[in-house]
């Protein structure tokens, strides 16, 4: 990006091929394609804009705009940060896999397939 500074883009029902332009899929609502990528803001939008107040905006029961018409909403393709304090806080240091965390969070847990005899704390007795 131009001067270091970010777009307001993001990512929209990434689909499963490398790439990030074309179509993500269709609308579940008016079964219009919509893009990979979309601008927060600019000259290209299609939709009338509401005439808000703070009072509509600020309301527990306001739903915020959106680019696409959709019924719910989709998942970005950006990076999600985790941050772990502790014993076995290790295990998050660095860029993983988000299939990774589970497991992690398993093993440092002893819980689910790292519980009983294949707990960590087992393994560590004596050291």
């Amino acid at each position: 990006m131009p001067e270091g500074r970010r777009e307001s883009s993001s990512l929209h029902g990434l689909p499963r091929f490398p790439g990030g332009a074309g179509l993500a899929g269709f609308s579940d609502v008016d079964q219009q394609p919509y893009t990979v990528l979309a601008y927060g803001n600019g000259p290209t939008t299609s939709q009338e804009r509401a005439n808000l107040s703070e009072k509509e905006t600020t309301s527990m029961n306001y739903t915020q705009q959106a680019a696409f018409l959709k019924r719910l909403e989709t998942h970005s393709g950006e990076d999600v940060a985790v941050f772990a304090a502790g014993a076995w806080a290790h295990l998050f240091s660095g860029v993983h896999d988000q299939t990774y965390i589970p497991h992690a969070l398993a093993y440092a847990a002893c819980i689910g397939q790292f519980s009983g005899a294949e707990c960590h704390s087992e393994q560590m007795k004596g050291h």
